[in-house]
């Protein structure tokens, strides 16, 4: 009878336990998944930057915020077009030919 008040007990307090550990791994995946996409995008930054010219060597924070935030608007609504394209078609899915289909309307090439 002890015996099994302990396991219940070690029970609910590994539940609590494991609670709070998945707690504290949401909110420091919450914290951290901005600072995580910065990092990646300042990458990608930096990689056409040496590209197009190596000579420079320093950003401002702000103006890799601003960058980061155009390209998410642009790609946030490129995808819409895309869907928009997909829907009229009396599709679901977002394929490759409404990519280039949007690409067209818009007058851009590539892709």
């Amino acid at each position: 009878m002890h015996t099994a008040n302990l396991q219940s007990l070690w029970i609910v307090r590994y539940r609590i336990d494991d609670l709070n550990i998945h707690t504290k791994l949401r909110k420091k995946h919450e914290s951290s998944s901005r600072g995580n996409l910065l990092c990646l995008f300042l990458v990608q930054v930096r990689e056409i930057q040496m590209k197009l010219n190596p000579r420079i060597t320093q950003w401002n924070v702000n103006a890799l915020a601003a960058l980061q935030e155009a390209c998410e608007a642009y790609l946030v609504h490129f995808f819409e077009d895309c869907q928009m394209a997909a829907t009229f078609a009396n599709r679901v899915t977002v394929m490759q030919k409404d990519m280039h289909f949007v690409m067209k309307l818009k007058g851009k090439s590539g892709m």
